[in-house]
This record gives C-alpha cells, structure tokens and sequence, in this order.
C-alpha cells in the first residue's frame, strides 16, 4: 500500500512465515531494509489503509482468528497491537470511513459474513453478522457518508452483495444473493456514486454488476468476448469511467476501460494487433488515476545512436516523470528511462493496442488515439492542468487559509503527491473543523475542489487572481479564501 510519507512515498506490508508483520518502505528515492512489526498473525494477507498524511493503520487475522490491528501515527515507533476481537477464517477487507473510523469484513468461524464496526468517535466498535455461507476475502468500498457496501464469493459459487451501514449501533444491512455466478474473489470499485464489481464464471468469463445508489441490483450483465480470465484488478477513473487490468489463462496483461467494461466486446487479445512494430512516434500519455493527459514523441536520435522521448509541457503536471528523457523496447516491454538508463516508467503492451503502466504511483497509459473523457486537451504548447488562468505549477505550493466569518487563519499545503483521486492536502495549523475531513485535492470544472477519503467534497476554490482563491464549504455555509 501506499501512504503519505511525502514524495515517491511507499509502504509495503505482509505477514511473513512465522506470523509476523514485515513492512518496508520508500522515502524519496531509497528503500529501508525489512522491518518486523511483530504479532501473532495467521498466514494470509494484511489490509493497511493510509488514513490520512503520516498516519496508517494495518489489520490481520491472528493465529486464534481474531481481527488484529497495529496503527502508526507519524511517531518514532508504531503504535502497540490492539485485539479487536472476533473469529475470522478467511482475510479480512477494510474500508476508511474518515477519522479513526474502519470497517473491517471477512469469513467469520461458522462460514457466515461477519463485519467489525467502530462508533461514532472510532476508538472502540462490535462485531456484526450478517449470516450467508461465503468463501475467500470480500471486496468492500464506501457508497456515501457511512454507508457501506461488499461483495464476496458465496459457497454456492455464487455473488452475493451486501448494502449496510459502516458504523456500530446503526442498521445492520442484509446479504442479498444476486444471479451471477464468481467462482473467484470479486474485484469492486465505486465510481460516480455506483457500487461495480467483476467477477468471473465457471468458464472463466468476467461478469460485471452494478449496484446503484438507491440500490438497485438489476445491472447485471456478461462482458460480451472479454478474454477467459484468471485475475482482474479495477480502480475508478475522475471522469465516472473504469479502468481494469486483466491476466488471461495465457498469462498476458491486458487492459479496458470505458465502454469496454460496459459489456461491448473488448478488443482482439491478439497483443500485437493492431500495434506498430516500433513504439516510435506521438503518443497521448494518460493518468488512470486522474484521467490527466498530455502527448509524448517517441524517436531515434541517430547522430547519438539513441532511443529518446520528448514530453509535451502538459507533462509537467503528472509525477514521476522529469527524469526520463529516453526509451527501451523489447517486445511487450517498453521503459522510460534516465539518460543512464534507470528505468522511470515500465510499460506492458496489452491486446486492446495500448501500453499500460500497472505501476502503484505511476499508473499511466499509452495509446496512439486520445482516450475521452480527459480533464485537460493536451497540447504541446500549454501547461497540464488549464484553469480560466493560470496552470498547475501556480496551485502546488504552499497557501494560507482564512475563515471569512470566524476569523479562522491555517496554513494549507496543495501537493504534488499522489493519493485518493488526486494530490494529498496537508493541514497546518486550526483550520475550520469543516476542512479536518480533506486528505486530497484535485481539479473539477476548473475549480480546485478538497476531498476527503472517502471522495466526499468538502470544500471548493475558483480563481480570483493567480494569488487569491475564493472558496466555500460543500454546503455552502461558510466562505473560504486562499492566498500566498
């Protein structure tokens, strides 16, 4: 997983053989070694969420089945192992509610689906069961505010799907069986307020159910000749759209996004059809966390006997890429890489025609037409993100905020790190208690929006002047201004 460290920030975790937590992580350029962080801890997978910057916590199920969880808050150490109780025989799936605030769900001890639920203030919660007989881990996301929604393999090989309420002492929820058959863990993401998950048949074909915000199940749909598949992984895209990454049963990477997910036929899974046999030429770069694009040339500088890339100003407002300034290619493998050689960016070729970068904070795409639905129209001439006025290299940086009827005055940091469906936001300072709930920010209609965890705006800023930003809470109650 990753967290918020600062630049390039990564951690990595995983429960080793003799039941203990080991974790490792990037700060900057440079990995640490490999870390214990002890526990009891059954063998399977751990679930870390990054709550917020500097602040994560981890949850595992222990040798006696109980759900364990271990928090580090910026501190010289992490925090001591806490038992949250329970009986789980399958790994748990979690999910961060704002706060201190995580739901955790898994297999409890007699087959059923159990789910951990903290109150209100989040240092404490109960355990619920919601019955059912489940197979494998869940896969869970926050539809709004508190509630919840999960999806998991049932015994009888089939999907079932659970609506409930993430917080103890509320409505409980109910498992409901829908008609699609998963003979594998779902993959779920929520994206414009729908609640999608993929799963796959008997025959190894993808299976793809919506669940709306009102709950309504009743999209449910094969997808049309989509590769027979053994592994699927999704995220959704800024503009409401999917991305998904799919291993075929030949064990090649592919990619859909779009109307692809939408059960139209997805592209040939031929890997090179339809591909130059070079990767030299224009090309549109895009961001598959924030749907930011800009044109990247691929060509051969013969004088020097070298493969090198130039990348459209637009560039500059997507991380990680200043230092590439050449590129490898070796059949389905294309690199960006330092005038040294260090690879920047890995790129897999995929049967839809596209490079694609699976990479945790660079997952970028490369396609010869321009993929819809893009925040900014590249071009070679302009800077990335366009506003009114102005680009993105005026927002990043540092900024005071005033509160225009408290009074209320705190420093807001708008940064280039990648996290939620944007850049993180660190708070310095008393800011309004309305802003404690912001984690990321990113731009929407030409406005600078602050986000929480979750997605849920929390506040939005337009442009006064290339220093000043007019703002106002989501419910427009109270009024903001950022300055330098």
């Amino acid at each position: 997983m990753r967290h918020l460290r600062g630049p390039g920030g990564i951690n990595c975790f995983a429960p080793s053989a003799k039941g203990v937590l080991a974790e490792i992580h990037l700060n900057g350029a440079k990995w640490s070694a490999w870390a214990s962080l002890g526990g009891e801890l059954a063998a399977g997978r751990a679930f870390c969420l990054s709550l917020a910057t500097d602040h994560i916590v981890c949850f595992a199920r222990g040798r006696s089945g109980g759900l364990m969880s271990r928090g580090w808050d910026g501190g010289a150490a992490w925090n001591q192992w806490r038992d949250l109780g329970g009986a789980l025989s399958a790994d748990p799936a979690c999910v961060a509610l704002g706060g201190t605030r995580v739901a955790c769900f898994g297999r409890g001890a007699k087959g059923d689906l159990v789910g951990y639920l903290p109150n209100d203030s989040g240092n404490a919660g109960a355990w619920v069961t919601y019955g059912g007989q489940v197979e494998g881990r869940p896969s869970c996301g926050v539809v709004s505010a508190s509630d919840v929604a999960c999806a998991v393999r049932g015994a009888d090989q089939r999907l079932y799907v659970l609506r409930a309420t993430g917080i103890a002492g509320r409505f409980n929820g109910k498992l409901v069986a829908s008609n699609d058959q998963a003979t594998g863990d779902p993959t779920c993401v929520v994206s414009a307020g729908s609640f999608t998950c993929f799963a796959r048949d008997q025959s190894h074909h993808l299976l793809r159910r919506t669940i709306a915000a009102n709950g309504d199940m009743s999209d449910g749909r094969k997808l049309g000749d989509a590769p027979e598949s053994t592994g699927i992984a999704c995220l959704p895209i800024q503009s409401g759209a999917l991305g998904c990454l799919i291993v075929d049963t030949e064990r090649r990477l592919q990619f859909a996004m779009g109307g692809e997910l939408n059960g139209a036929q997805i592209a040939d899974t031929d890997a090179g059809a339809g591909v130059d046999e070079s990767p030299q030429g224009n090309w549109y770069l895009s961001s598959l966390e924030t749907n930011l694009q800009c044109r990247v040339r691929l060509f051969s500088d013969k004088d020097n006997g070298e493969n090198r890339l130039e990348l459209g100003r637009d560039c500059e407002g997507l991380p990680g890429l200043r230092r590439a300034t050449q590129w490898q290619a070796d059949e389905d493998l294309l690199l960006f890489t330092t005038p040294r050689g260090r690879p920047v960016v890995r790129f897999r070729l995929t049967g839809s025609g596209r490079w694609i970068s699976p990479m945790p904070r660079m997952p970028y795409m490369l396609s010869r037409e321009q993929p819809e639905g893009s925040l900014n129209a590249p071009s070679d001439d302009a800077p990335g993100l366009r506003f009114e006025e102005g680009d993105l290299r005026g927002v990043v940086g540092q900024w005071r905020l005033n509160a225009d009827a408290s009074g209320q005055s705190c420093g807001v940091r708008l940064t280039d790190w990648p996290a939620g469906s944007g850049n993180a936001v660190v708070l310095k300072g008393a800011c309004p208690s309305a802003l404690n709930a912001a984690q990321y920010w990113s731009i929407d209609a030409n406005a600078v929006v602050l986000a929480s965890g979750d997605g849920r705006i929390v506040a939005r800023f337009k442009r006064r002047s290339p220093d000043e930003w007019d703002g106002e809470s989501a419910q427009g109650t109270r009024s903001y201004k950022l300055t330098r």
